[in-house]
């Protein structure tokens, strides 16, 4: 690795954070150092670390993209990743994920594959094929049906499943916010999210910030990440996010030509029953 190594993680504290972090300087590849982002009124919920490369920031606003955006502007890396606070990264992750992005063009930045701790299934596992399963992914995505790294014309995105690639990357229109490895001179550090309150959908946001930017984006089918299964919520909170979500996603459509607001309504149709469940 030619150059230092920044991890920026927005956090509102929490004892999963010493977790994450106990993950992320065990590696192969210790981060030369690991900024947490921490709202002001929440610094007493960041645990104590004894690690010398560990540095807590505190920001008189919150927000994940903000937050974000602060820490990359004080990060000192040539390399910059972001990373969440509940995820906890395989040991040779950071090394395997440097590598490949050092063996792309320089506009260029890479995601890991996303786990289940529960299962040790992708997070994007692909569906099994089937009548029900084309009909679907038709009335999302017309004739190009489902495409792995893609966003559909409903808006909705479609993850990488690595069990269904041989090589080592692959191109995407979109990255999860979760984990991304940047070069320095390609991070966003624009407050570009326009809501209040959690970021839903901000990924693909970013994704699209990075696009304009001319960021090629990509995921890394060896390195690995591990995420938790979500937590249980009671049917009004579903219903709340869901809305949410819509309301996050609706005005992303505007972003993208080709979009529809059909498509759209359809996918949170089905899914607003699926949270009845």
């Amino acid at each position: 690795m030619n150059g230092k190594l920044s991890v920026v993680i927005a956090t509102l504290g929490g004892q999963i954070l010493y977790d994450t972090v106990k993950s992320i300087n065990e590696g192969t590849i210790v981060p030369d150092e690991v900024l947490l982002c921490v709202p002001e009124e929440n610094a007493h919920a960041v645990p104590n670390f004894a690690n010398s490369n560990v540095s807590i920031l505190k920001t008189p606003f919150r927000g994940q993209v903000r937050q974000r955006a602060y820490g990359f502007t004080k990060a000192k890396g040539t390399y910059i990743m972001q990373f969440d606070d509940d995820l906890i990264i395989e040991p040779d992750c950071i090394e395997i994920m440097l590598q490949n992005l050092n063996s792309l063009p320089e506009n260029s930045c890479i995601a890991p594959s996303l786990m289940v701790l529960s299962t040790g299934q992708s997070f994007y596992k692909q569906p099994t094929e089937s009548t029900i399963f084309r009909l679907y992914y038709y009335l999302l995505n017309g004739n190009k049906g489902y495409k792995s790294g893609t966003i559909t014309l409903a808006g909705t995105n479609i993850g990488v499943d690595p069990s269904f690639f041989l090589e080592d990357l692959t191109e995407s229109q979109w990255l999860p916010g979760g984990c991304i490895l940047h070069r320095r001179e390609n991070i966003i550090t624009d407050d570009f999210y326009p809501f209040k309150g959690k970021a839903f959908c901000e990924d693909l946001y970013h994704s699209y910030h990075l696009k304009q930017k001319g960021v090629r984006m990509f995921f890394d089918n060896r390195a690995v990440v591990w995420v938790g299964d979500p937590p249980q919520q009671l049917l009004k909170m579903k219903v709340k996010n869901l809305l949410a979500d819509f309301n996050a996603r609706r005005q992303l459509l505007s972003y993208y030509s080709n979009t529809s607001v059909l498509r759209l309504y359809f996918y949170y149709f089905v899914n607003f029953f699926r949270s009845l469940t």
